[in-house]
């Protein structure tokens, strides 16, 4: 990883990572001949996430809703789309949990995501890297739009106390560490 100065290609090479690392939990096999289901998973959410941003006008704390229109057209439902959104922000991503009823499939064929109505009961991991990727790969690897950077001068320094941005119960000043600390 190294030092960008433009947003856009922070996000390329953040996303070119993204999708190598989850070509390697794919390959991977554990002792019970499964993959490395939710760490590619978490990380197939988040592009999907990035791309909807650089993609989407309207705003909210995911951008999941980019999964209905191209480079993805996968046919779901706003509420499918919700169940995901639930899902991906609450469970996965921030209590290394998965929710009750859903399984990752080592599947290679089929739809990405399997709904039972509008409930999510298993994603296809190898079908959903292949959209993604897909995707990524018509867009050119670029978004198209891209949150503002500050400028370099504007960045805190290494080592630096300043105001935590984090949960209320996390808050309160924090240490940047260097990199050798």
């Amino acid at each position: 990883m190294a030092l960008h100065n433009s947003i856009k290609d922070l996000n390329h090479e953040i996303i070119e990572e993204y999708l190598a690392t989850v070509e390697i939990c794919l390959a991977h096999t554990k002792d019970d001949g499964g993959i490395l289901g939710y760490s590619a998973t978490l990380l197939l959410l988040c592009i999907t996430d990035a791309i909807g941003h650089g993609l989407l006008e309207k705003g909210g704390a995911t951008r999941l809703e980019v999964l209905k229109d191209p480079p993805f057209s996968i046919n779901l439902t706003d509420k499918q789309i919700n169940n995901l959104k639930d899902w991906f922000r609450n469970k996965l991503a921030h209590s290394a949990a998965l929710c009750p009823g859903v399984h990752l499939h080592p599947d290679t064929g089929g739809l990405p995501f399997d709904f039972e109505g509008e409930k999510l009961v298993g994603i296809r991991v190898p079908v959903f890297h292949g959209v993604v990727e897909k995707a990524w790969r018509e867009l050119g690897g670029d978004l198209p739009r891209a949150p503002a950077m500050p400028p370099p001068q504007a960045w805190p320094e290494r080592g630096a106390k300043r105001q935590s941005t984090m949960t209320p119960a996390s808050s309160g000043v924090v240490t940047l560490p260097d990199h050798d600390e």
